[in-house]
């Protein structure tokens, strides 16, 4: 999903390219992407707490703003991207392993749990959306922790874009069977 927003971006700055519009392409971009937080934000308290609405949308504005940049620097930006990542999630996983053998932690983060399933299995509505508002920012940490994955797969999507994925050719086709077929 996320190499097609990166795509979709290409797709409509490639376009607004084509008219001689490129100039106001960026702003109607950022418009957009802002317009999607403000959802983003609204089915986060409303719907449903995992939502990847508002993460899109900080991605897409931080995309938006490098697609003009030299292709160099966006080759190494994504490496560093992609590295910043892994040694993210890793990270993040050592320090919750290494946090649960304190004592305690793991009785604490059982209530933790028993708390967020009593919202959920005996909360009426508005304790479900005021348990999310109270919570908003350590809910929304893991849309904020993916952001780097996040610019590297829609720059990924720019990519491929660029590349002719599209295009009726013969080296778009073999594009496709590269891409499609997981190679």
């Amino acid at each position: 999903m996320t190499i097609l927003f990166g795509m979709g971006l290409e797709l409509k700055r490639q376009s607004f390219v084509k008219r001689n519009q490129e100039h106001i392409w960026l702003w109607l971009y950022i418009w957009s992407m802002l317009l999607l937080l403000a959802d983003g934000f609204l089915h986060f308290l409303f719907v449903f707490e995992y939502d990847i609405l508002m993460s899109y949308a900080v991605t897409g504005i931080i995309v938006a703003l490098l697609v003009r940049r030299k292709i160099k620097l966006i080759k190494i930006l994504a490496l560093i991207l992609g590295i910043l990542h892994i040694a993210g999630v890793l990270l993040i996983s050592f320090i919750l392993e290494a946090g649960m053998r304190f004592p305690g932690s793991q009785e604490e983060f059982s209530l933790a749990l028993n708390e967020i399933a009593a919202v959920y299995s005996t909360g009426s509505y508005l304790d479900q959306v005021l348990f999310r508002f109270d919570g908003i920012f350590q809910m929304r940490l893991e849309a904020i922790a993916v952001i780097p994955m996040n610019i590297l797969l829609f720059l990924f999507g720019v990519y491929l874009v660029r590349a002719g994925i599209f295009r009726q050719t013969k080296r778009s086709e073999e594009l496709r069977k590269k891409f499609f077929s997981g190679v």
